[in-house]
């Protein structure tokens, strides 16, 4: 086993002498934390290293982190650590607050019964739009499939009139929320998101788009 972790930890980082001494150090202190076997710490422990360029006590805690998100997710640990961390360069997450972003998924997980593979995707679809209107990494994963290019069209609009897209957006969801009449509702979102409109109407009136709802779930999971 540990002759197979030293091969995955060379393959993965390219290490040799003591920096390759120093990670087998830590993939053993990993090691002795998770239920997971060697290769799979390793992997982990070379994967963190080379995204996120972290070493020392960050490089085992980040692992630690990205092993128990996996499992409770019931991701490949591998995909998780490369799918997040380009969301986490896009969003400027950084190291330091992968306890929290993860926390915050699983949260969002838990709360809309979406699989975390589903919001991750969503991420990486929609993730361009949200972070250019400023919103944070973990609000890109709320199911916008459907409503993605509306939202982009509707952030553009704003951005070139030189508003601030992310607010322009939480009053135009306020408007539609607090219209006297469904009609009063639909001319808002038809006019603001074009032919996603009613989609959005009925997402917003119906509680499916809760922007205080996901609020309040962001910002605690540290250590979930």
């Amino acid at each position: 086993d540990f002759e197979a972790m030293e091969n995955i930890l060379i393959k993965g980082t390219g290490a040799s002498g003591k920096a390759l001494e120093d990670l087998k150090t830590q993939a053993t202190d990993v090691l002795r934390t998770v239920p997971e076997t060697a290769e799979v710490v390793a992997g982990a422990i070379a994967d963190v290293n080379t995204f996120f360029g972290a070493t020392g006590d960050g490089l085992e805690a980040t692992t630690g982190l990205f092993l128990d998100f996996a499992r409770v997710t019931d991701m490949d640990v591998g995909d998780a650590i490369a799918r997040l961390d380009a969301q986490m360069t896009q969003f400027g997450i950084p190291l330091e607050e992968t306890d929290e972003l993860l926390g915050d998924l699983v949260r969002i997980a838990q709360a809309t019964g979406a699989p975390m593979d589903s919001l991750l995707n969503q991420m990486e679809k929609f993730g361009p739009i949200f972070a250019t209107a400023a919103f944070s990494g973990e609000q890109a994963g709320v199911d916008v499939a459907k409503l993605g290019p509306s939202l982009e069209k509707f952030f553009g609009d704003v951005a070139e009139a030189g508003g601030d897209p992310r607010q322009a957006f939480e009053d135009m969801v306020a408007q539609i929320a607090s219209a006297e009449t469904e009609t009063e509702a639909l001319a808002l979102a038809a006019d603001a998101f074009g032919t996603a409109g009613a989609r959005m109407t009925s997402a917003i009136r119906n509680g499916n788009l809760e922007l205080e709802t996901f609020g309040g779930l962001m910002g605690d999971g540290t250590g979930l």
